[in-house]
């Protein structure tokens, strides 16, 4: 993100940057202020290089920090796992150039497609040209002899055999494998060190100072070693895998393990000998860059491709101790940029005076696909982020006139993120800081197009502090203003801190803020002789309890002052706290009953209503038959009863084929409680009535109190038994035959029964007088013994039939029969 600086004292750091939620300026357009002629256009960012995967600078800091080197891979190729693999050689494009030296300190034999060109001893120094078509070979000093020719397509070989050897196209010496010379365009040489290894090939890599910790060393060699491995899977052309400069990784040969602690690096690569980082089993695109400027970025933003990977993270180890570009600071006039687009796109717009920001900005700042516009005295030109970074770092900039990265800070930033309302106020919240500095930022909301209120933005953002770039922990605000209208424009801005200028539109919403009281009429239940009215009511005007008048049938009821405690109001409306709950009970004398209620308003707007329910009271007693079942003792029936003139038990008469008996229904039922909580759990009733073995009809009537009829409640059909019956509960097979077991009851009989059992053909006689306590619950008037388990010879797969034996009028009946299973 970019800011802008005129020397001028007065001039604008920032136009406002319009952006309703998130980050500001992650996809809007930011116009610089124009500036004075030739002012200076200032750009403030952090880190080195593209960002993805490892920071060299932030490898160290980890290291530092006591970190080993797997867990500094780990840290930011997240997923992968360190892998033994065999490695291959190496084939590395050193230079092209028209013209090189090579300054021997051992002997060799150069040779050509084979046969020998020159005997070199130690100290000699060969030069090797293009000569238009051709190229030539000549031994200059310490004696010059005579040149060699050479075909256009022969390649010239030298072998080093470990002893340095310095190339002036390089300004490097070399040790190890060959160097290989190439004529693949006249007047041009191509220069290869090839047949190294990889352990050779990474001794010769100059990434970071060897002086490092060594865990940041190892980490860089499984990097380097991973870049490397894929390069030679994937080589840049048929003669040479991989360059030898920051395109891909920068390799100087000797000079590396020659130079200042050379040894450590060595110690670094051979520690970690053979091992690459690997993701689901392969070599991972091991990409990483100088500084990240305290957050990695997504691979597909600074790329292509989206890798599990590659994920923009924070990264505070990246601002270790030595680290110059974790932050910096670029200026540049509008004369100069002006001249740098006419040489980069040959387009001569004069002299810069503003510049626009659009387009896709990564959520870590960085603008490579964003699109900057540079508008100045003759005319305009788009580029992208990264393609106005190549213009200032056209060949030959000096360093310190580069932009070492496109993390390029936009300030102040932050976020609108919510808004609440309490009685007469709306809270707004959200974040705003002023990128890169210590100084907080502020807030500064507007309420229909006046200013309402302001913050300093400081309170505990633990979230901003871990994904934006040298945020401080303390960028939050929460600002409460009031307001006096049912709709509202709230608009919030980030504003530079005291001494700096600029400000940002973090975003502006449409706030509704209802003036009318409102509520919920949650139920309207028939009670013995009324109606209860329960729910709650509040009025955003004041957070005190208000009225709720009930109306019955058209006619003032009552009022009732809405302060019960009603905790899960209390949690949507935390501002008003829980007293605005009501509840009570009002007399009737109808049957259909109309009640409506109404919240009663304070100060502006309305009484409102809440809602109208349909109440009916009825005068008839009214129940149910929840059972009636034919035992061996006769009718079991069970139910309830209430007359709606009264809380207290009723009669229930049950008639059995005509024949009647009366009951009370005063048994507890705790389940009517919940469903008519005004008439209580004392309505249940239960009896067995006699009657001989048959079908017969059950109905039941609740005797009416007072003012209407007696009510049926129901009837059934039921059946009582003459003929035994029961149950096979198990037919199992096992090693000893097959085990039976279940239940018999005559009915005309308390006592055990006899029960067969046959397996095929084969019969077995046994008593049903086991103990079957269940039984009695359901049969009361059979006892309980009438239980059988028995164990018959038999196999799995054979059917088994169970017999109940009659023992008065009635016939044996089969029970079941069953495949026995094991």
């Amino acid at each position: 993100m970019i800011r802008v600086r005129t020397r001028a004292a007065t001039a604008a750091l920032l136009a406002t940057l319009l952006l309703a939620g998130g980050f500001a300026g992650a996809h809007e357009a930011l116009t610089a202020r124009p500036a004075a002629a030739d002012t200076i256009f200032t750009f403030e960012g952090g880190g080195f290089g593209h960002a993805v995967g490892m920071s060299q600078w932030g490898a160290k800091g980890r290291a530092d920090a006591g970190q080993s080197a797997a867990t500094i891979i780990g840290a930011y190729y997240p997923g992968t796992q360190l892998t033994e693999v065999a490695q291959s050689g190496v084939r590395v494009h050193l230079a092209d150039a028209s013209s090189t030296t090579i300054a021997f300190t051992g002997a060799t034999t150069i040779t050509s497609n084979g046969g020998a060109l020159a005997s070199i001893i130690a100290g000699e120094t060969v030069e090797i040209k293009a000569v238009g078509a051709a190229f030539q070979l000549q031994v200059i000093a310490p004696t010059v002899k005579a040149a060699v020719a050479i075909a256009a397509n022969d390649t010239v070989v030298v072998p080093l055999n470990g002893a340095p050897a310095r190339l002036s196209a390089t300004g490097n010496r070399y040790n190890n494998g060959r160097l290989i010379v190439r004529l693949p365009a006249t007047g041009s040489l191509q220069i290869i060190n090839d047949s190294l290894t990889m352990q050779q090939y990474l001794y010769g890599l100059a990434e970071v100072s060897s002086s490092w910790p060594i865990e940041a060393l190892k980490s860089q060699a499984l990097a380097a070693r991973t870049f490397a491995f894929r390069r030679v899977q994937s080589p840049r052309t048929a003669n040479y895998d991989i360059l030898s400069t920051t395109s891909d990784q920068v390799y100087v040969g000797y000079e590396k393990q020659a130079g200042a602690s050379g040894d450590r690096w060595v110690a670094a690569v051979d520690g970690t000998d053979q091992q690459i980082i690997t993701y689901d089993g392969a070599p991972i695109e091991a990409l990483y860059s100088s500084s990240n400027g305290g957050y990695s970025e997504d691979s597909e933003y600074a790329f292509v491709t989206k890798l599990p990977y590659l994920r923009a993270n924070p990264d505070p180890f990246d601002n270790s101790a030595g680290n110059t570009t974790f932050r910096w600071t670029r200026s540049y006039s509008g004369t100069e940029l002006g001249e740098y687009m006419k040489a980069y796109r040959s387009v001569d717009i004069g002299i810069a005076t503003s510049y626009e920001v659009g387009g896709w900005i990564s959520r870590v700042g960085r603008v490579d696909r964003a699109t900057i516009k540079l508008i100045g005295t003759k005319g305009t030109q788009t580029v992208t982020g990264a393609q106005f970074r190549n213009m200032i770092n056209q060949e030959g900039a000096p360093w310190n006139r580069q932009l070492p990265s496109t993390l390029l800070f936009l300030r102040p930033i932050g976020s609108f993120d919510g808004v609440g309302i309490t009685p007469g106020f709306v809270n707004v919240s959200g974040w705003a800081l002023y990128q890169g500095s210590a100084a907080p930022a502020f807030a500064h909301v507007y309420v229909n197009d006046r200013f309402a209120g302001s913050a300093t933005a400081t309170e505990p953002r633990p979230d901003v502090a871990a994904s934006v770039p040298g945020a401080a922990g303390g960028a939050g605000y929460t600002v409460s203003v009031p307001v006096d209208r049912a709709v509202n424009t709230i608009c919030v801005y980030a504003v530079a801190p005291t001494g700096s200028t600029g400000s940002a539109l973090l975003g502006c919403r449409t706030v509704t803020v209802d003036t009318q009281p409102f509520g919920s009429f949650d139920a309207a239940i028939a009670t013995p002789g009324g109606v209860r009215v329960s729910g709650w009511a509040m009025d955003p005007n004041n957070a005190g309890s208000r009225d709720v008048h009930v109306y019955i049938n058209g006619a003032i009821a009552g009022s009732i002052r809405a302060g019960n405690a009603r905790e899960d109001v209390a949690a949507v409306f935390p501002s008003y706290g829980p007293a605005h709950g009501f509840d009570a009970t009002f007399a009737v004398d109808q049957t259909i009953n109309n009640v409506c209620t109404y919240a009663i308003n304070v100060g502006p707007g309305d009484h409102q209503l809440l809602g109208c329910r349909r109440v009916v009271n009825s005068v008839q007693p009214f129940g149910s038959i929840d059972v009636a079942v034919g035992t061996p003792d006769g009718v079991v029936i069970s139910g309830w009863a209430i007359d709606a003139d009264t809380s207290d038990p009723i009669d229930v008469h049950v008639y059995v084929d005509g024949a009647g008996i009366a009951l009370t229904a005063n048994g507890s039922r705790p389940d009517l409680a919940a469903v008519f909580p005004g008439y209580g759990g004392a309505h249940g009733y239960a009896a067995t009535v006699a009657a001989s073995p048959g079908a017969h009809t059950v109905c039941a009537y609740a005797i009416n109190v007072r003012g209407g009829a007696n009510q049926q409640i129901g009837c059934r059909s039921v059946v009582v038994p003459a003929d035994p019956f029961g149950a096979v509960d198990v037919v199992r097979a096992g090693g000893g035959g097959i085990r039976v077991s279940g239940w018999a009851i005559d009915p005309n009989t308390t006592d055990p029964i006899d029960v067969h059992v046959y397996v095929g053909n084969a019969g077995m006689p046994l008593l049903a007088d086991r103990e079957r306590v269940d039984l009695a619950a359901v049969y009361p008037g059979s006892g309980t013994q009438h239980g059988f388990d028995v164990v018959v010879p038999g196999r799995a797969g054979q059917t088994v039939c169970v017999y109940a034996i009659n023992a008065g009028p009635g016939a044996t009946k089969v029970i079941a029969c069953r495949v026995a299973t094991a």
